[in-house]
């Protein structure tokens, strides 16, 4: 394919996030007396932070707004003292001679958080938020909001994932997608990616 630009995922895929998002909602639930195990957690890896909300809510008989609200608190105070980028995403992106772009599952504030926890704010030409779209991952959304900032074909960008719930996503969206494996899911269900890698430093040409 010809690559006109790649859209990278965040959680995962830049940035080593997903612990400080489990450790923001294992502390959150520990609070209404729910222990939340990595087991549990990782079911929710590459939904939304919604998702967890309104599925612990009921089940602990408190309002999700109100779980919601506290779990981002946390997690904000968990971004304020930095966050690893990943050294192979750092690398790819400073090898790209393409437009670069983010769109995440996360909302705006989130994504935000995450790329300057990281060192990674203004890295990338356009960035997308679910909270920016009608409907966040596994729909295309965010993927074809980020090609259409980008003015450049859906069938010309290149998406980085690492998740099922993503490549879904930029599936839909008509895109290809490398899959990077960082050890959240069983391989082969990154396997209906263009390819499935290691290491993004594997990604040496297209």
């Amino acid at each position: 394919m010809t690559v006109g630009a790649v859209i990278f995922d965040c959680d995962g895929v830049l940035a080593d996030s997903e612990r400080a998002s489990a450790a923001a909602w294992q502390e959150t639930l520990e609070r209404y007396g729910f222990l939340l195990s990595p087991e549990e957690f990782a079911r929710f890896i590459g939904t939304t932070d919604r998702d967890l909300a309104e599925t612990f809510g009921p089940r602990l008989g408190i309002d999700p707004e109100v779980i919601l609200s506290n779990a981002n608190d946390r997690l904000r105070a968990i971004l304020s003292g930095g966050l690893e980028a990943f050294a192979d995403a750092v690398g790819l992106l400073g090898r790209l001679d393409v437009p670069v772009a983010v769109a995440s599952n996360s909302d705006r504030w989130r994504l935000d958080a995450v790329l300057a926890a990281a060192g990674l704010a203004g890295r990338f030409k356009v960035s997308v938020g679910a909270d920016e779209v009608g409907q966040p991952k596994p729909a295309p959304d965010v993927y074809l909001r980020a090609a259409d900032l980008l003015a450049i074909d859906p069938a010309d960008c290149l998406v980085i994932e690492d998740s099922p719930t993503g490549i879904e996503a930029a599936r839909k969206a008509g895109m290809g997608v490398i899959a990077v494996d960082r050890g959240h899911f069983p391989r082969e269900s990154l396997e209906p990616a263009d390819q499935v890698v290691g290491s993004l430093e594997e990604i040496q040409s297209w």
